[in-house]
């Protein structure tokens, strides 16, 4: 392929390409303007962006121009290198306008992203200043294309004179081979050089490149910095969330199928858990609703929280049903529900921020949260243990907690005593009383010494009353398991507190144990599963 070198059409064209060169320059220069009013307007009132507002401030002519300018700086960069005359300004331009265009791209994502965010007046207030900084250049630019467009003589340099000396060449018109096929040695050997000119050039100018290339590197960690950190930030577990209503702390969260017994809850779905601490920014209660999150799935469908699994993962905390909230640190569990296929270890949560009022429409903003599901263990492996033995349930979900179970007894009823005293607490007499199952005629009771330590740390803690700890603790984690003819049964049993008796609780368990020889009391959790074997005889 011939072609022809464009160094004569450009100092023949030199003033109308200046001239095409200030039409564009005013025109990104405009463009841009557009931008800065708008971040000036949102640090004066924080106005209601709606989504894909961007494309009422960025236009893709508004690239397309950019990239024209950084082209044709490269290009009269590059010819006046040749003549020896001052480059700088092409320099300077390709720099420029590299910058501007990384300051388009960041604006635009960042107005997208604010139909769902918002910015603090901080925040804002910043990046008006920033782009006013880079808006600022571009009128040196305007002004140097319009002298040089024109030929505008100015002292110590006249461009008209420089023009004429620019010297037309019989080479700079001269045809040259463009080879299209498989000769690589010159092609590589002209790759060569050219890096090894690109080598000398740079030890010459170490100083000069070292700022350019500096400050390149410093606006743009900059700009990198204020859109993660505060226009564009993305939270994740662990991060404190505030809100117009509520401060939140996802603590932790889990991805499973299964509930508190290790059953399946359902074949087709899985249940993302968070582990959340929550409280009201002000001294008034308040109510959180379903549609203040809402959890992103891989087909871009949305899930919000489900009230209805309560039990199902109790042994993990205190599901929200709707309680209202104060400004304390309440300890709560937001489930969603998922459809298998749509399973991911990486799930965005939107956090409703605050609401917005536009042209006489409420539109909500939004929070980004993270969130990178630890999977809990589907099946622990059973443990055969013994009385008196120090059990372990699990450091990931339990911490230090732990039980020891000192003595298991059969009874059909329960003789407890206490102190009944008069109304000034004196005189008091010991009285005798007695517990039954709630259905004597199926039920018994399993009468259950023990030593219980629960980590103060844990969501489990958090999530038992001071005076129900024993029975919380039995209720979630206790079971009776003992065999049929034809089955293995595990069954729960509902824990009942004795009077005045803290290491000893009843289990309700079914009388089909009086005439087994052999049963087990089970402590059964996601991380341990321990039985505890007794015999009849």
């Amino acid at each position: 392929m011939i072609l022809k070198k464009p160094y004569a059409f450009l100092i023949k064209h030199f003033k109308i390409i200046h001239l095409t060169l200030l039409v564009i320059t005013s025109y990104i220069a405009y463009r841009f303007n557009k931008i800065l009013d708008f971040f000036s307007s949102y640090s004066k009132s924080s106005i209601l962006v709606p989504e894909n507002a961007a494309h009422n401030y960025i236009s893709f002519i508004l690239f397309i121009a950019i990239i024209i300018v950084i082209i044709f700086g490269i290009i009269m960069y590059r010819l006046m290198k040749k003549k020896h005359k001052p480059s700088s300004f092409y320099l300077a331009t390709i720099i420029y306008y590299i910058l501007l265009f990384i300051g388009v791209v960041f604006a635009y994502n960042l107005i997208n992203d604010l139909s769902f965010s918002t910015l603090t007046q901080q925040e804002s207030r910043a990046l008006r200043d920033i782009y006013t900084i880079l808006t600022v250049p571009s009128i040196y630019f305007i002004v140097i294309s319009l002298i040089r467009g024109i030929g505008f003589d100015i002292k110590k340099f006249n461009f008209s004179k420089d023009l004429e000396e620019l010297e037309i060449k019989n080479e700079d018109n001269e045809e040259f081979e463009f080879i299209v096929g498989t000769d690589t040695y010159k092609y590589k050997r002209r790759t060569r050089r050219i890096l090894r000119e690109l080598k000398y050039y740079i030890l010459e100018n170490r100083f000069f490149v070292t700022i350019i290339l500096g400050s390149l590197v410093a606006v743009l960690l900059i700009i990198l910095f204020i859109n993660f950190n505060f226009t564009n930030k993305t939270y994740k577990v662990g991060s404190t969330i505030k809100t117009d209503s509520f401060i939140y702390k996802i603590n932790k969260a889990y991805l499973t199928n299964m509930d508190k017994s290790l059953k399946v809850i359902h074949e087709n779905k899985v249940y993302l858990i968070l582990d959340m601490t929550i409280s009201s920014t002000t001294s008034k209660k308040e109510i959180l609703y379903p549609e203040n999150f809402y959890l992103k799935l891989k087909d871009g469908n949305t899930v919000k929280y489900k009230t209805s699994l309560s039990y199902s993962f109790s042994d993990l905390g205190v599901t929200y049903k709707g309680d209202q909230i104060d400004n304390k640190d309440n300890h709560y569990l937001l489930v969603f529900e998922i459809p298998k296929d749509q399973t991911s270890h990486r799930y965005n949560l939107k956090v409703y921020d605050t609401s917005k009022i536009k042209n006489n429409t409420i539109e909500k903003v939004f929070k980004k949260v993270k969130i990178n599901p630890t999977k809990l263990q589907e099946k622990p492996s059973i443990t055969t243990a013994s009385l008196n033995q120090d059990l372990s349930l699990g450091s990931n979900l339990y911490g230090n907690t732990k039980i020891k179970i000192n003595s298991i007894k059969k009874a059909n009823s329960y003789e407890y005593s206490y102190d009944s005293c008069d109304s000034n607490n004196q005189n008091c007499t010991t009285k005798y009383d007695f517990l039954t199952p709630s259905n004597p005629s199926s039920q018994a009771f399993l009468i259950v010494n023990f030593d219980l330590t629960v980590d103060n740390k844990t969501n489990l803690y958090n999530s038992l009353s001071s005076d129900e700890l024993s029975k919380g603790f039995f209720d979630r984690f206790a079971y009776i398991n003992y065999k049929t003819a034809a089955n293995n049964i595990s069954s729960s049993v509902t824990a009942i507190n004795i009077p005045n008796q803290s290491n000893t609780i009843l289990l309700e368990v079914t009388n089909i144990i009086n005439n087994i020889s052999t049963y087990n009391l089970e402590i059964k959790t996601r991380e341990t599963n321990y039985l505890i074997s007794q015999n009849n005889s």
